[in-house]
């Protein structure tokens, strides 16, 4: 009895041992898998993307990323994603080209510097230092100056009598007015509201404010600021018939001028000036919520 069934083990468990051991090794992926739809695919290597996810009888097929975009990762994506352009206007230049697998990058023109390595949009201009330079301005750092101890106590020498004449004349003042009421309040909401403000990079958000935003009140805040009518024309040829993406590309080239933390403060300044509080009210909100810990 012990015989057969044995015999049995041998002839119909052994196999199915031996096969599904072979399928786990002959199906194993040199880049990783991903499940789809309860089936175990292999990823795609970094240039490539998915374009057709696996079956139970079918391999993952995968396929190169056009010209101007790049995946630098395995992956399971069905779209590439698009290289960063080195904005001219921001003061950035070309420094390795974008390849299907790996994103452009930039760096700062001469005289430029920016110290958020990968994450730089905009380049500004290197400080000057009338007392003599320590270290010299690189792309990554500003210039460091040195300190000017002579120069501050001559300007400290002149200023204090003047500061000293200027109370006393006020003080004389109040005293022949009989006004001894010395709280000072804040002119505008406006002063108080930037204050508030917190400096908050909002590129993160772009893609949301866009949403709430309309076309003619973005285009208020670019010539607020100071882009000319080419600077906004441009984003409509960019983007023809497509008001949303107009509205993004122009709402991101706007925010890389202000400063990556600045452009926060600005936008809801600028809009409250121009009467959109209840827009900018929403924008807080986006922002504020998602930058909560």
């Amino acid at each position: 009895m012990f015989v057969c069934k044995f015999g049995v083990f041998i002839v119909f468990v052994m196999p199915t041992l031996t096969y599904s051991w072979r399928l786990r090794r002959d199906a194993s992926c040199e880049f990783g898998t991903y499940q789809h739809e309860r089936n175990t695919c292999c990823l795609c290597p970094a240039g490539f993307k998915v374009s057709t996810h696996c079956t139970n009888t079918d391999k993952t097929e995968c396929k190169q990323c056009e010209d101007g975009y790049y995946l630098n990762n395995n992956n399971n994506e069905n779209q590439c994603r698009p290289c960063k352009i080195c904005d001219a206007n921001a003061k950035m230049k070309e420094i390795e080209k974008c390849s299907k697998s790996s994103n452009t990058v930039c760096g700062c023109e001469e005289g430029r510097f920016c110290d958020k390595d990968k994450d730089c949009n905009v380049c500004y201009p290197c400080d000057p230092c009338p007392n003599g330079v320590k270290e010299q301005c690189t792309e990554t750092h500003n210039t460091v100056c040195h300190d000017a101890k002579d120069l501050t106590g001559t300007i400290a020498a002149v200023l204090v009598p003047l500061i000293l004449i200027a109370v006393l004349a006020f003080m004389i003042f109040i005293w022949k007015k009989k006004k001894f009421c010395f709280q000072v309040r804040p002119s505008t909401d406006k002063v108080q509201t930037e204050e508030a403000l917190p400096l908050i990079d909002l590129s993160p958000h772009l893609p949301k404010i866009a949403d709430v935003l309309c076309w003619k009140t973005v285009k208020e805040v670019a010539r607020r600021s100071g882009m000319t009518a080419k600077d906004i024309e441009e984003q409509e040829m960019n983007h023809p018939k497509d008001v949303r993406e107009q509205t993004f590309g122009l709402l991101e080239a706007w925010s890389q001028r202000q400063g990556l933390d600045k452009a926060y403060r600005a936008l809801i300044t600028t809009l409250q000036d121009i009467g959109e509080k209840a827009t900018a009210d929403k924008i807080r909100n986006i922002v504020e919520a998602s930058s909560q810990p």
